[in-house]
């Protein structure tokens, strides 16, 4: 006599043959379903005599008893009618994606474990997939073997691609403020703005050397140049009192430094290469610590690296006077441009459909075909270009064809706002910082240190709006542009 264990659910039976094996696969694809009808009993193919045990004869015939109980039925055929696939999809790639709650767009009820979900998915999805095809017949093998598992799953993919990327962007738009949301088309424009990469300073050890106490000395002496509040001072000397300033060395060309939160404690860790970049690098952080908050609107987020990049322009300008090469000046500029650049030209796509959905409404793919088409007929005439992006296709394993690319396009973005909320837009506040940060330091307002330092210290207080009123600077919004409602 053997006793197993699938889950908890004890399986007791003589000898293995092919029957027993299938109806074990079977159990495995639909435990959770098992669970409930069992209600804490145990399975036997030998016949005992127990209240906690139930024998089954025949081992196929019980679990299409229990199958066909549970879902082939009017009343479940009646309730999978009414789930719309868009919510089933949405929910599905969130678990595949392991979204973080408190970053998502998407609610994901976690009471419910992911294998009993996915059990429930597919009990929905392959009614739907069946129904359509006229072969329902076939709707409780597939719950026994899901053998076209693939197929199904594709099926949905295309049934509902376009109308959860059109939910999605309406959460998108809702959730962004209206300074965003009116002005993308700058914003976007602002991140297409021509990068010359040979103007940027690859080696930054051509710099001048400055060792950590020489950094930490200049720090103080800016903080003092500033004047800074008595507590950005005390806040500083806490940092190194309890050794949460960290340099180190990332090897990297994109810099690394950053403020961040680790076992609870807020530290600032300096990419640090032992030159003045160092002292830049402990202004920008050092101005994240003051300001640290946790994020709400895209109306905050959008100015979280304001202050930040502002202080780093202005320090620049701080070393310069004290006697520093003014090639410094050039190697920040280049350095914030460099930084840009890495964090958005990996999203321009994202913000270029957010301002077509703004503009235009919903998202149709036979629009987004032809003018996908139009684009290759004309790299068409140049052929070595043409080859390069077919090469690079291929490699992905994707056909270079207008509707493919559109698809894949469009499942980047759905896969982009369910994973990552609205960071998926890491970098906007770069380039938003360093718009905003010029236009200040070109107006050479004699109060604007005073009133950066206020906006510093309670930088969550404010809005986008508020900060072009504070400074009485212009970004040259584009015309005005009303949010709209989609079906």
């Amino acid at each position: 006599m053997h006793r197993i264990k699938v889950k908890d659910i004890k399986v007791i039976y003589e000898e293995d043959n092919n029957e027993i094996k299938e109806f074990i696969g079977i159990l495995k694809n639909n435990y959770y379903l098992f669970e409930d009808y069992l209600e804490g009993k145990e399975i036997s193919f030998i016949p005992i005599n127990r209240e906690d045990i139930v024998y089954i004869d025949n081992p196929l015939v019980y679990a299409d008893e229990v199958i066909k109980e549970y879902t082939y039925n009017e009343r479940a055929f009646h309730k999978f009618d009414n789930i719309p696939l868009e919510k089933l999809y949405i929910g599905f790639l969130a678990r595949k994606l392991d979204v973080d709650k408190n970053k998502s767009f998407v609610n994901i009820d976690y009471n419910v474990s992911n294998e009993r979900y996915d059990m429930s998915f597919y009990y929905i999805v392959s009614y739907h997939y069946f129904k359509e095809k006229g072969r329902l017949n076939d709707y409780v093998n597939f719950i026994k073997y899901r053998k076209e598992k693939q197929e199904i799953l594709k099926w949905l993919q295309n049934k509902v691609r376009y109308n959860v990327c059109n939910m999605l962007l309406e959460k998108v738009t809702k959730y962004f403020d209206d300074y965003f949301c009116n002005n993308i088309e700058t914003i976007t424009k602002a991140i297409e703005l021509e990068f010359d990469k040979d103007d940027i300073i690859e080696d930054k050890k051509e710099l001048q050397q400055m060792d950590h106490l020489e950094c930490e000395y200049l720090f103080k002496k800016f903080l003092m140049f500033i004047k800074a509040p008595k507590e950005w001072f005390l806040k500083f000397e806490e940092l190194k009192k309890n050794k949460r300033i960290i340099y180190k060395n990332m090897g990297e060309k994109i810099d690394r430094s950053r403020c961040f939160l680790e076992d609870g404690v807020l530290k600032i860790l300096i990419d640090d290469e032992g030159t003045v970049i160092s002292f830049i690098d402990l202004v920008h952080e050092f101005m994240h610590y003051v300001s640290w908050k946790s994020t709400g609107t895209i109306g905050e987020y959008a100015i979280i690296e304001l202050p930040s990049i502002f202080f780093e322009k202005l320090s620049s300008m701080f070393l310069v006077e004290n006697g520093y090469d003014k090639k410094i000046l050039e190697a920040v500029y280049k350095e914030r441009e460099n930084n840009n650049y890495m964090t958005s030209i990996s999203i321009m796509y994202v913000f270029e459909v957010i301002n077509d959905f703004i503009k235009n409404g919903c998202i149709e793919k036979e629009k987004e075909i032809i003018k996908i088409q139009k684009y290759i007929d004309l790299i068409k005439e140049d052929r070595v270009s043409l080859n390069k992006i077919i090469h690079m296709y291929n490699k992905m394993g994707r056909e270079f064809k207008a509707e493919c690319i559109v698809d894949n396009k469009y499942d980047k973005l759905t896969k982009d706002i369910i994973e990552k909320g609205p960071f998926m837009i890491l970098g906007y506040q770069y380039i938003l910082g360093t718009i905003i940060s010029d236009e200040i330091l070109k107006k050479h307002d004699i109060d604007m240190i005073e009133k950066m330092i206020l906006v510093t210290s309670n930088l969550s207080d404010y809005q986008l709006e508020d900060i072009i009123n504070l400074f009485d600077i212009s970004l040259k919004p584009i015309e005005s542009i009303k949010k709209k409602e989609y079906n």
